[in-house]
């Protein structure tokens, strides 16, 4: 089937709600380029730059700037960024105005991290909150700690929506392209072994993935206009290659858009190539 529509997604999933904390205590799940103090310093920097350009754009307003972090994870990543950018808990409570919004969707992580004693300082000076949020699905955030929701229009400064090692692991689709034709690419699942009582994390280790190919796409694979033109953008750019199309990952931002009106800075650390220049 589609790579979109692939089971491999549903087990990635049900890993991570099975291991909870545990897909990063046991080294499983690569973390530590994305949640190390240079790369969070970095963040830092960038967010108090977006926040002065709104300042002197007129964009402020009485409302704190919104972070919201998608997978946070174990959440070293926020923590990091928090001294970061504050200092320490005692600075936050009298810096200008931001509050951390950590997410995931498993609900062991969340607990996990509103029990932690180094993160309860940040809750306590007013900077950190937490939600549960699922990127595939949903459109709104509800706030732990303040009992706030976030809901479309309800930010008066565009957020910063920070996604580390979170886009790779939602849905998306495949496509060759080859002397200006695009064929979508198809995957199936194997189990060399028998796939009964196997955990999901098993069965992860030992799938065997095989790759085939439908065409020629149809110009009306994709609804929406955009997301139609950057695929045939690809086709008439690139030849010989492959590319991903993040729909999930792209819906998730249209959804988080309408928090501020159509307006966010959205920063990503992934795998992958960064420019069409460096895939070609």
């Amino acid at each position: 089937m589609r790579l979109g529509e692939s089971m491999l997604w549903t087990l990635q999933r049900r890993y991570f709600m099975q291991q909870g904390l545990a897909a990063w205590r046991s080294g499983a799940v690569p973390h530590y380029i994305t949640s190390n103090p240079v790369i969070a310093d970095a963040y830092a920097a960038l967010v108090a730059a977006w926040q002065a350009d709104l300042d002197a754009g007129g964009a402020g307003g009485p409302q704190p700037l919104h972070v919201i972090e998608l997978g946070a994870g174990c959440g070293r990543f926020a923590f990091h960024f928090l001294r970061c950018f504050f200092g320490d808990p005692a600075a936050a409570a009298v810096a200008p105005g931001l509050v951390y919004v950590m997410t995931d969707v498993v609900e062991a992580n969340l607990s996990f991290w509103q029990s932690h004693p180094r993160l309860r300082p940040w809750v306590d000076a007013g900077r950190l909150d937490f939600a549960r949020f699922d990127p595939a699905a949903d459109d709104s955030l509800e706030l732990r700690v303040s009992g706030r929701r976030l809901v479309a229009g309800s930010l008066e400064r565009p957020p910063v929506v920070i996604a580390n090692y979170v886009l790779d692991g939602m849905p998306q689709d495949a496509f060759a392209i080859a002397g200006g034709q695009l064929a979508e690419l198809t995957v199936s699942l194997h189990d060399p072994a028998s796939p009964d009582g196997a955990d999901d994390a098993a069965l992860l280790g030992r799938l065997v993935i095989e790759f085939g190919r439908t065409g020629p796409v149809a110009a009306d694979r994709y609804a929406d206009p955009l997301r139609a033109a950057l695929l045939d953008g690809y086709r008439e750019r690139l030849d010989g290659t492959t590319v991903l199309m993040p729909t999930t990952a792209m819906g998730c931002l249209d959804r988080l858009q309408r928090l501020a009106r159509g307006s966010l800075l959205f920063v990503a650390a992934d795998r992958g190539w960064v420019d069409e220049q460096a895939m070609a």
